[in-house]
């Protein structure tokens, strides 16, 4: 008898979720439970699965350091799947953040970030809200804040919170006006927006990149996330043209003034370094 109740102590237990016998691989969490998961899947969606997984399925479970609760989230938006009850709340999302960091998984992380600056994580009390401002303004970055369809849900915050969110939108915006300018030493490359031709060295009027960084200026103010600063959608700026398009008026120049390969990263660059949490 004692033996029959030690063969049973030990049957596998698999969440409901991942209990498909078509999956390849086995993750098992702190408690002991365990998760049937697509190789192909975990590799696609998390760089760390993709650097530890073997290359050929292993009848051993993967062991992780984490509770299942936390791998069922996890599992579920990688996979695709449904959420897990019960619904996210600003403890599960901190928790499902700090593992899409350590797992390398963008993706999840991304899916949890618009879900905290969703209606109904700005409606919680404040307490939770400031815990967690620092984690959700990244995910307002994409927004125009002063839109009124956000008017009722900036009323719920904290006038704290509220300030520190409308000022990181503020401050990304300012600065990155300030590097392009040419006179900050973290910002552009002064020489490739100095309106100087680099062959005959004439000098030009530069209100055409004046013109550019005002352009610049309104698109981070209704979107400060920056990614349309630099998107395939600028090749159609009007200001964006004329900057590619002017040349060298020296004699027998004709030289691009502002040379679009270059100026570019630079932007690119510049965003990276601003500020895009409160």
């Amino acid at each position: 008898m004692a033996a029959e109740s030690s063969i049973i102590a030990h049957v596998p237990t698999y969440h409901p979720l991942f209990s498909d016998p078509a999956a390849d691989t086995n993750l098992r969490s702190t408690e002991g439970t365990l998760f049937r998961v697509p190789a192909f899947v975990l590799r696609r969606t998390a760089g760390y699965f993709a650097a530890t997984l073997p290359a050929t399925a292993d009848a051993e479970p993967v062991p992780l350091d984490e509770p299942a609760a936390l791998l069922a989230r996890m599992l579920s938006m990688l996979c695709g799947l449904p959420p897990p009850d019960p619904p996210l709340d600003f403890d599960a999302a901190e928790a499902i953040l700090a593992l899409a960091e350590r797992w390398d998984a963008p993706g999840a992380a991304a899916r949890v970030r618009d879900m905290i600056t969703g209606p109904v994580f700005l409606a919680e009390p404040p307490a939770p809200v400031r815990r967690c401002l620092r984690i959700a303004s990244r995910g307002t970055l994409t927004l125009f804040l002063y839109d009124e369809i956000h008017n009722e849900l900036l009323r719920r915050l904290p006038t704290r919170d509220l300030m520190a969110l409308l000022g990181l939108h503020r401050r990304r915006r300012d600065t990155l006006d300030r590097m392009l300018s040419g006179e900050n030493a973290e910002g552009i490359n002064p020489a490739a927006v100095a309106g100087r031709c680099t062959v005959c060295e004439l000098q030009v009027d530069n209100y055409l990149w004046r013109e550019y960084r005002a352009r610049i200026f309104a698109e981070m103010d209704t979107r400060p996330m920056g990614d349309t600063v630099i998107g395939s959608a600028v090749d159609e700026w009007r200001e964006a043209l004329a900057c590619w398009s002017a040349k060298c008026t020296g004699p027998e120049c004709g030289k691009l003034i502002y040379d679009k390969d270059v100026i570019l990263p630079e932007i690119k660059a510049c965003i990276d370094k601003l500020p895009d949490t409160v």
